[in-house]
């Protein structure tokens, strides 16, 4: 399985490429959308804002290789934190920025906490509604799953 880890300068590329070695995978980090086309699997990484992501992947041709690679060719793509935040129709950070999908979810940044939270606890099956929340500190926003 050849890995394609998407360099546009927003990433811990290197860390994710160790992860993907750890799991006995090979995986290149690769700075032009043509090397895509050989992959067998995608991961757009990313650290920082929408708007300048986005930016760099347009300016590197990232975005329509993105979109013929898994949109027409169906190849995996796996997001990670800005990566995956870009996977959405458009994002409401510091401007409105198209992004690379016509898809899922709009991504406004002052609210994913709120989001992650819901879906965390719909997830375990638990009540996302306010009334389940009574008597929580409000302080408490990160969760850890039971281990084993």
């Amino acid at each position: 399985m050849r890995v394609a880890i998407v360099d546009y300068q927003a990433g811990n590329l290197r860390n994710v490429q160790k992860a993907v070695e750890r799991l006995n995978h090979a995986a290149d980090i690769v700075q032009r959308a043509e090397a895509l086309a050989d992959a067998d699997v995608i991961i757009l990484p990313g650290v920082g804002a929408f708007g300048h992501g986005m930016e760099n992947l347009a300016q590197a041709g990232f975005v329509e290789a993105l979109r013929r690679e898994v949109l027409e060719k169906g190849k995996p793509l796996l997001g990670i934190c800005l990566g995956m935040h870009l996977l959405g129709t458009r994002g409401f950070e510091l401007a409105l920025v198209p992004f690379i999908f016509a898809a899922v979810a709009q991504v406004i940044g002052r609210h994913l906490r709120d989001v992650r939270r819901r879906l965390a606890r719909r997830r375990l099956g638990l009540p996302t509604s306010a009334k389940a929340h009574k008597g929580v500190p409000s302080g408490r926003t990160n969760w850890r799953a039971p281990s084993g």
